[in-house]
């Protein structure tokens, strides 16, 4: 009952015996993420990705407010280490951040 037109194609990208198979390899070889593709870094970046795992770990089915505490300390460290060394807007923006982080917390921790 085998359709003869019917051809099936292996596109996996490991052998049964986990090497690389031929056809990825060029395609792995080069730099993954070629640097002309991302934005420079910036502390909003670094900021934003922070404040992001904070509101993850307090999401969600199973929250998890230590790790989310974790996080807003970092952001904490963040602030009184580069003190003195962060314009108008990266201060207020850090600020802001912190705040409205730690007012989440409260805010989900609080029951």
């Amino acid at each position: 009952m085998s359709d003869p037109e019917l051809k099936v194609t292996d596109k996996r990208m490991f052998t049964r015996e986990g090497e690389l198979r031929e056809e990825h390899r060029d395609r792995l070889q080069g730099d993954p993420a070629p640097k002309d593709c991302l934005p420079p870094a910036t502390l909003l970046d670094l900021i934003g990705l922070l404040a992001q795992s904070v509101a993850v770990s307090l999401g969600g089915e199973e929250p998890s407010p230590e790790l989310a505490r974790f996080h807003i300390d970092l952001l904490e460290v963040l602030r009184r280490k580069t003190d003195g060394n962060l314009d108008a807007a990266e201060r207020a923006a850090l600020d802001d951040v912190l705040y409205r982080l730690r007012m989440l917390y409260v805010e989900k921790t609080a029951r």
